[in-house]
């Protein structure tokens, strides 16, 4: 059984943020200019780099954090490019997540929901007085053809 399967996901968290810090460490300036990619450091090479899964960089809070703080000190000492006014209003955008998405888009559609169901109904009932009507002509119609 290797190393990797016996850790559970807080470590292997904690292992990633290790390796993410000692790939820091180890890189210089110029390693870094190579890893620019439209303003940013590339996320792809970071995580090969760094022996981590791309999707660490994205969803570890610390190597978010580590991350962000190493792309600004790099825009300090100009190896990445300064933020645009517009670059910095998306980043102070708040985020959504998946429930409060999800429970935004099921109250919205409610009310469309309970009028639909209203409109159903009437409907229903106004078939089901129809179908009497026409189920006393069938009963009236099978009693002749018995004669």
């Amino acid at each position: 059984m290797s190393e990797q399967r016996k850790l559970n996901g807080q470590q292997k968290a904690a292992e990633d943020v290790q390796a993410f810090k000692n790939w820091m460490n180890s890189m210089t300036k110029e390693a870094y200019v190579e890893l620019v990619h439209r303003g940013k450091l590339k996320r792809k090479d970071i995580a090969d780099q760094c022996g981590i899964l791309v999707g660490q960089l994205t969803k570890n809070t610390k190597i978010i954090k580590l991350l962000a703080k190493l792309e600004n000190s790099l825009r300090a000492v100009d190896v990445l490019p300064q933020q645009t006014t517009q670059g910095k209003q998306q980043e102070a955008k708040p985020t959504l997540n998946k429930e409060s998405v999800k429970r935004a888009k099921s109250e919205s559609r409610v009310p469309a929901l309970e009028q639909k169901i209203l409109e159903l109904e009437s409907e229903n009932a106004m078939l089901k007085g129809k179908l009497g009507r026409y189920s006393e002509h069938a009963e009236v119609m099978q009693e002749l053809a018995d004669l």
